[in-house]
């Protein structure tokens, strides 16, 4: 993995960051599009920047923004909450690994991994993003 970066980091959401902006890119954001997506990591630590680790992703008139970093109380349309440990072994699964179905499965069950929302449009960004986080991700 070279050049990968440390999972949980301010330059590794940076890097997830650019993977999505990238991703929507490639697949097209509706020009209509109004969304925002806020990734909490549950119990997080402080970044560097003194946000928490998370990710906030906004879409204005189908233009996609972001920042590295969440704010305490922060929310969004779309709230994905994930404990540091989920994120952690799904960071490292590529999708099309029968494991990353059955970890990403057993957390929404156990509420480690909960999404509030749907990321409707996004969604495919999302997924098409997430090989290349965990390509860039030790």
């Amino acid at each position: 993995m070279t050049g990968a970066l440390v999972q949980g980091t301010a330059p590794w959401f940076a890097m997830v960051g650019v993977a999505i902006a990238e991703a929507a890119e490639r697949l097209g954001i509706p020009p209509d599009l109004d969304l925002s997506v806020l990734e909490r990591y549950v119990y997080g630590e402080r970044l560097d920047n003194g946000l928490h680790q998370g990710l906030r992703v906004d879409v204005v008139g189908g233009s996609l923004a972001f920042r590295s970093g969440v704010l305490a109380g922060e929310t969004a349309q779309v709230v994905i909450d994930v404990t540091a440990a989920t994120a952690r072994q799904l960071n490292l699964l590529l999708s099309a690994d029968p494991a990353y179905a059955q970890v990403f499965g057993k957390a929404m069950q156990d509420g480690h991994l909960r999404i509030h929302g749907d990321l409707g449009a996004l969604g495919p960004v999302f997924a098409l993003a997430h090989d290349r986080i965990v390509e860039q991700t030790c």
